[in-house]
């Protein structure tokens, strides 16, 4: 497993300015956070989706992330993000 986090520089209200996935060993993401600038966190798994949050439908590859969206940046990390992300997410419900 390994971790992302990928932020999103832009003026959409309505979208996510921040994201945590969990992403297994063949690149599909197993978990997601995504943060709102207002401060309302969305999240999704393997068995919970909601309208806003749900996973990618396609392998994550972090260095087409990195260098295809100019308004975003990543880093991957190496510790879980479910610490704080998922706790923080399953806190706002």
């Amino acid at each position: 497993m390994w971790y992302l986090r990928v932020v999103w520089h832009h003026d959409f209200p309505g979208e996510p300015v921040e994201y945590f996935s969990e992403v297994n060993e063949d690149g599909w993401e197993v978990s997601r956070v995504q943060c709102y600038r207002d401060g309302r966190l969305e999240w999704a798994d393997e068995s919970q989706e909601t309208d806003m949050a749900g996973l990618s439908g396609i392998p994550i590859a972090v260095e087409e992330i990195t260098h295809s969206q100019i308004s975003m940046h990543s880093v991957r990390l190496w510790q879980s993000f479910k610490k704080f992300g998922m706790k923080r997410a399953n806190d706002s419900f």
